[in-house]
């Protein structure tokens, strides 16, 4: 499936994203969190510079480095 997205708008989709849904005692919370989250990575595998900064900001939201800034035209 392809997505027509910038980088920027990623970025948005990731500082919106609910990171912490699989903590959620709510089965409706938990059920839309993983599929939110099944469909950012498949967007993030269909381009190199999406799927690092991906990482990147995965590892700021474990607290393995300091939050990514919001990338602008790449």
């Amino acid at each position: 499936m392809k997505h027509n997205l910038t980088i920027e708008e990623l970025y948005d989709i990731m500082e919106k994203h609910d990171w912490y849904y699989m903590y959620s005692d709510d089965g409706n919370v938990h059920r839309r969190g993983r599929e939110a989250s099944q469909k950012l990575q498949a967007m993030v595998q269909e381009n190199k510079h999406f799927l690092a900064l991906y990482n990147e900001y995965s590892d700021y939201i474990s607290g393995n480095r300091e939050k990514p800034t919001r990338p602008t035209g790449v």
